[in-house]
């Protein structure tokens, strides 16, 4: 017997920073699922090679005219009616914008014989992707991240009671969902790696040039202003190279940061890079460097991708003791420290730059033995196909 259709409902796709979309529904691929990807418009930006199959299977709102939604709303109005209190109780988008485009959402889903609507990132696509399962008469899930759900979290509780069940990616936002509403059906799944794309890194790993990477976007929440205030503080002797892979806002600022504190023959900004570049050189480097933390406005990383990757290759990371950080590295994979803290991130590089051969190449295998482990996308996902197979029903 064949598994459900799954479409995933999705703002855009494929975004370059967020791998984990792509690898999630490659897994549910694998697991028998036919993926369909709805969005909302084409992709402006360059993207993921490796997703490029998906893309062109991707299905878009825009295709479908406002009169081809207003007719399949004026054909089922029983269904319409069904979706009422929960479009009157939501407060993030006008009605009309919500039944236009969540129409749009229910004939493609017929069109492509969807089971089952999963959307990522609980705003706008969570709310038509509820309103569209009624439509269509399928169940529904959203998986929760970082900004849509801890700095403008839009409606959540209703949105947890509404669908059929939401997935946390860490154990924090699992104890935040069960803490807001009880009632609602939540599994975890953290992202997972396709770890056939990631190489064993060789035995004899020691690196003399002990080179440091970060990776990720450049704004407030990845701590990249503590990293450097470490790098400064530490005795031009003892301080490693820096390079910093990622664009975002805060480039100039940090560009601006390194020159201050004299530190441009120490740090580089390589700018953006895919995950093909990072599987190939980041075994290059010593130790990737992730001093997550809370911006201001309360966004977050919940279960940072890259530092599976750094694992999955071999390569032990310095972090911090927050959100998802915290969960996936532990003593022998890496070195933890309070966020926020430049004092404390100087004192880990430098344990981690003193490490022996031996003790460096024990934690560069126990690194990939963790990813093994832990983070395979196809085990992981196990769950999320089980959940979706059992079609349990919103609760309203």
């Amino acid at each position: 017997m064949s598994k459900k259709a799954i479409g995933y409902v999705l703002m855009e796709f494929p975004v370059f920073t967020e791998t984990f979309v792509g690898v999630e529904m490659r897994a549910m691929l694998r697991h028998g699922h036919r993926i369909i990807p709805i969005t909302f418009t084409r992709p402006i930006d360059h993207y993921q090679s490796i997703d490029s199959t998906l893309a062109n299977q991707t299905q878009y709102l825009t295709d479908i005219t406002a009169r081809e939604a207003s007719i399949y709303l004026m054909r089922r109005v029983r269904r319409l009616f069904n979706t009422l209190p929960f479009i009157f109780r939501q407060t993030a988008m006008n009605t009309k914008d919500i039944l236009l485009d969540a129409a749009r959402i229910a004939i493609i889903s017929e069109r492509y014989s969807c089971d089952h609507l999963h959307a990522h990132f609980a705003h706008n696509a969570t709310t038509l992707a509820i309103v569209a399962s009624r439509l269509a008469g399928i169940t529904v899930s959203f998986v929760g991240h970082g900004f849509d759900i801890y700095v403008r979290p839009r409606d959540l509780k209703l949105k947890l009671l509404a669908a059929g069940f939401a997935v946390a990616v860490c154990r924090d936002m699992m104890d935040d969902f069960r803490n807001l509403c009880p009632a609602a059906n939540i599994i975890q799944v953290e992202c997972g790696l396709e770890l056939d794309r990631y190489p064993i890194r060789e035995q004899d790993c020691y690196r003399e040039k002990k080179d440091l990477i970060f990776i990720g976007r450049l704004v407030e929440k990845k701590g990249l202003y503590y990293l450097i205030q470490a790098l400064s503080a530490m005795p031009e002797e003892e301080r490693p190279n820096l390079d910093i892979v990622g664009e975002g806002p805060l480039l100039p600022e940090l560009k601006n940061m390194v020159e201050v504190q004299n530190l441009q023959s120490f740090i580089r900004f390589l700018g953006k890079r895919d995950s093909q570049w990072i599987i190939e050189n980041l075994p290059s480097y010593y130790s990737l460097v992730a001093p997550f933390c809370q911006s201001t406005n309360g966004d977050r990383d919940t279960g940072p991708l890259v530092l599976k990757e750094a694992m999955a290759l071999g390569v032990p990371v310095i972090t911090t003791e927050f959100m998802g950080c915290k969960e996936i590295v532990d003593s022998d994979v890496g070195i933890k420290v309070r966020p926020k803290d430049s004092a404390a991130l100087r004192w880990a590089i430098g344990k981690m730059m003193n490490l022996s051969k031996n003790e460096y190449e024990v934690m560069s295998r126990k690194c990939r033995i963790n990813a093994e482990h832990n983070y395979v996308s196809n085990i992981l996902t196990i769950k999320l196909s089980e959940t979706i197979e059992s079609g349990r029903m919103p609760s309203c």
